[in-house]
């Protein structure tokens, strides 16, 4: 990856990095990169996935399209309640169960101290599906992420957070919510056995990505 780098051919992806400056010298762009080829097996599942959210909620689906025809010409459009789609999608099926953390002081536990510098595991697909806390354990609710209530809850990491946040998170978001627009734009989604679900019941707690299948047929002109 370094060596593509340094050769910087131009047009290519590497060429507008050599050209990005870094006065503090605190990026490695190989290791960005990195990040953003190991998002995409993930990044797939996460659009599949919102797709069988989109496809089985009318509502949702219909202010997407809204969004869509009023997206002005001449640029990439914001998209974002397909966006808060994915996002969803993230929140309700963590492609990472597990966070790895590392405590910096020492904290007061109810069951005694934690010393700095324990190993922690954060388990996301617990705190994003906690029906104790959450009234949307189970259900679709692309608003949080709209309204920005979604930011301010600790318990939402659907791409990590702190300093160990993915860089690919703008990435995925884009390309997702891209992908999704192109494929409603002229298409009706339905989803297929052998994964079914609708607006109206609990959303299941896994949701195998290999295993959904879609129907699309052309929207009438």
């Amino acid at each position: 990856m370094r060596r593509h780098l340094d050769r910087a051919e131009e047009g290519s992806l590497a060429a507008r990095i050599a050209r990005t400056t870094d006065p503090d010298g605190a990026v490695a762009p190989e290791d960005q990169i990195g990040h953003w080829l190991f998002a995409w097996d993930p990044g797939a599942a996460v659009t599949l996935r919102a797709l069988a959210l989109v496809a089985t909620h009318p509502d949702v689906r219909g202010r997407a399209r809204r969004e869509m025809a009023a997206a002005p010409a001449g640029g990439p459009p914001e998209l974002p309640v397909l966006r808060a789609s994915v996002l969803e999608s993230t929140r309700l099926w963590p492609t990472t169960p597990l966070l790895l953390r590392e405590s910096t002081a020492d904290t007061s536990w109810v069951g005694g101290e934690l010393a700095a510098g324990t190993s922690l595991l954060v388990p996301t697909w617990f705190l994003h599906r906690d029906d104790r806390r959450r009234a949307d354990a189970d259900r679709l609710d692309v608003d949080q992420w709209l309204d920005g209530s979604a930011a301010e809850d600790w318990m939402l990491t659907p791409f990590s957070g702190g300093h160990g946040a993915c860089p690919g998170r703008e990435l995925v978001l884009f390309v997702a919510s891209t992908v999704l627009a192109t494929l409603l734009e002229d298409h009706h989604a339905v989803l297929l056995p052998p994964e079914s679900f609708d607006a109206e019941a609990q959303l299941p707690r896994g949701l195998n990505p290999y295993a959904l299948r879609f129907g699309l047929s052309r929207a009438a002109a």
